[in-house]
C-alpha cells in the first residue's frame, strides 16, 4: 500500500463543479502510482460521487460539521473532520483542502493530528497553513501567497500547474484544420446559476448561420431539460454535463464560457 491521501472538497450546483474536477486530476495520478484516496465532503453532486469511486476513491460523507467563519468554527469543523478520518479508520500522510470555507485554524488544528497539509487555491484572500499550495490559473499573485502561507510552504503558482485530467494528454496535438471545421462549444461550468449557457444559447441560435455547428454543454440536469424545451435548431446539440471536455475543446473552432476552472481545460 502506498501513501494515504484525504481530501476535503464540496461541489455541488451552487459551489460549482471545479473544485471536485480538479481533485479528481490529482486522484487519478495518486491512484495510478499506488496511492489510497479518500474523499470527504458535506456536499458533492452525486455524479462527482460516480466519478471519483469510477476513479477508485473511497467517498465519505461529512456530517455535523459547520463551517463557520470563526476561529471556533474553523476548530469545530476541524474535530469534526479527525473523528470522521478516525471512525473510517483512516490516517493520511496528507490532506488536501480545495475550499474557499475552510482557513488557517482548521489547517492547523488538522496538521497537529498527525497529517501535512496542501491546498488548492485560487483566490488568496487568507492565510493557508499548508505545507504546499497550488494556485492552478493565470497570472498568479506570487507576492500574496507568499504573505499567506508560511515560509516553509512550497509554491507551485500558475497554469503550468493546472489540473487537468489525463484526457487531456491524449487530445494534446490537433490539427489547425480540425479546429477550423469544429463547433462552437458553450459551457459555464457546472455551476451556472444565472443560466447563462440558455442565455448564450439563445444568442447564438438567433444570430448564427443555420448551418454553423454549436455544442452546447448544460452544466446539470435542470439546465439540460430547459434546453431541451427550447426546441433549438438542428445544428445546436446539447449534451449534459461532461467529466472532461477534452474530446469538446480538442476540436472546438471556439470555445465560449466562464474564468473559473473551465478557462484552463
Amino acid at each position: 500500500m502506498g501513501v494515504v491521501i484525504a481530501i476535503r472538497v464540496d461541489a455541488d450546483d451552487m459551489i460549482g463543479g471545479g473544485h471536485a474536477i480538479r481533485c479528481m486530476a490529482i486522484a487519478e495520478i495518486l491512484i495510478a502510482n499506488n496511492a489510497q484516496v479518500h474523499v470527504l465532503a458535506r456536499h458533492l453532486r452525486p455524479d462527482f460521487v460516480t466519478a471519483f469511486r469510477k476513479l477508485g476513491v473511497i467517498v465519505h460523507h461529512l456530517s455535523g460539521e459547520r463551517l463557520g467563519p470563526t476561529g471556533e468554527d474553523q476548530c469545530l469543523a476541524a474535530e469534526a473532520f479527525i473523528n470522521a478520518l478516525r471512525l473510517s479508520g483512516v490516517s493520511p500522510q496528507w490532506v488536501l483542502v480545495d475550499h474557499y470555507g475552510i482557513g488557517d485554524p482548521w489547517h492547523t488544528a488538522v496538521r497537529e493530528s498527525g497529517s501535512r497539509i496542501a491546498c488548492i487555491d485560487d483566490l488568496g484572500d487568507r492565510y493557508l497553513d499548508c505545507d504546499l499550495v497550488v494556485y492552478p490559473l493565470l497570472s498568479p499573485p506570487k507576492h500574496r501567497y507568499a504573505a499567506s502561507t508560511p515560509v516553509h510552504c512550497t509554491r507551485l503558482l500558475g497554469p503550468e500547474f493546472a489540473l487537468l485530467s489525463g484526457s487531456y494528454r491524449e487530445h494534446a496535438v490537433v490539427s489547425a484544420q480540425s479546429r477550423q471545421m469544429g463547433p462552437i462549444v458553450v459551457s459555464f461550468g457546472l455551476a451556472d446559476p444565472l443560466r447563462l449557457t440558455e442565455e448564450t444559447t439563445k444568442i447564438l441560435a438567433a444570430e448564427l448561420p443555420s448551418k454553423t455547428q454549436v455544442v452546447v454543454v448544460a452544466p446539470h440536469t435542470e439546465s439540460l431539460t430547459r434546453l431541451v424545451a427550447m426546441q433549438l435548431p438542428a445544428s445546436i446539440r446539447v449534451v449534459g454535463p461532461q467529466a472532461s471536455l477534452a474530446t469538446l475543446f480538442s476540436t472546438a473552432r471556439l470555445a465560449v464560457g466562464g474564468a473559473g476552472g473551465t478557462s484552463i481545460e
